[in-house]
């Protein structure tokens, strides 16, 4: 379209200045003839310059005409060569996007494999939060017993009540026995904390990753405060923060759960969206309404047979 319209409008200025000049020789040919002044020797010479002057301007007029010939021809395949590198680009970027949706889905599918796997951890980990909850409040009592038995025993001491030093020396001893038991007690739950932590480590979290951000920050941060609950039980620091720390990866690991349900329930959505068949519009007119039955007169004859 764009070729056509160029070439009609070189067209139009060819055919205009054929006629100007027709009309420019035909009007000095009649000038000349009816001036013999002008028909004198020196007419060639304006003749060759007016020749002149014309060739000037129409080799001009050629030279501006190729050059924006020559600049649309760039700006078209400056154009087309920009249309093939955008069409390069989004079939680059389709298979990219094909490529992460399939990598997406696989990881996917791996993290609903070890559903179960993380199902026993996180019952385990409940399990050990009841036992070493209790654990704790028993630490907890028999220090604060034996703090209250170093204080009688030291009013004791004061008023030389020996009967009762003996008495509060084995309240003590069976106290630090109790403390003892229950501080060993929790050295062996923090080795029990420590196995789940391995299990959980041992998850494919780079895998699990490119299915969800949230999934794989949920396991790591569930390992942090494993590993922070375990350092404290390993070194007897009783505290509201064993069990808070405790409290926090079970947290995760819900968070955990929540979120794979939720991508999994999305994907099982888009499949069942994507294998609904698409209903067809039939080009078939529809069928002419039924005639209304003839109206029965009360005679028992129809009103047809009547007309």
């Amino acid at each position: 379209m764009e070729e056509e319209k160029r070439y009609s409008e070189c067209s139009l200025y060819v055919f205009l200045a054929i006629g100007l000049a027709a009309g420019v020789i035909a009007g000095m040919a009649i000038y000349a003839a009816a001036y013999p002044a002008f028909q004198s020797s020196e007419w060639a010479a304006w003749v060759q310059a007016i020749g002149s002057v014309a060739a000037i301007a129409v080799s001009a007029w050629i030279g501006k005409k190729q050059a924006q010939t020559a600049l649309e021809i760039h700006i078209r395949d400056v154009r087309e060569r920009n249309r093939k590198l955008q069409t390069q680009l989004d079939r680059q970027q389709k298979i990219e996007s094909a490529k992460d949706k399939e990598d997406k889905e696989n990881a996917l599918a791996e993290a609903a494999v070890h559903r179960v796997a993380m199902k026993r951890i996180d019952r385990d980990i409940v399990g050990l939060h009841v036992d070493i909850e209790d654990i704790v409040r028993s630490i907890e009592s028999e220090r604060s017993a034996l703090s209250e038995y170093e204080k009688r025993r030291s009013a004791a001491q004061l008023l030389c009540n020996f009967d009762e030093l003996r008495r509060i020396g084995c309240d003590i001893d069976i106290t630090r026995g109790h403390l003892s038991r229950h501080e060993s007690r929790l050295a062996e739950y923090a080795v029990k904390l420590e196995g789940v932590i391995e299990k959980l480590g041992e998850l494919p979290r780079s895998v699990i990753r490119v299915a969800s951000e949230k999934l794989a920050y949920s396991i790591t941060s569930a390992i942090n405060n494993l590993q922070s609950a375990a350092l404290e039980m390993e070194h007897v620091k009783i505290g509201r923060t064993i069990t808070q720390s405790i409290s926090a990866a079970d947290y995760d690991l819900r968070e955990y759960f929540r979120e794979l349900d939720s991508l999994l329930n999305e994907r099982l959505l888009a499949t069942c969206i994507q294998s609904v068949p698409t209903p067809t519009v039939s080009s078939a007119p529809p069928p002419a309404p039924a005639s209304p039955p003839a109206i029965q007169a009360r005679s028992g004859h129809s009103l047809a047979g009547i007309l």
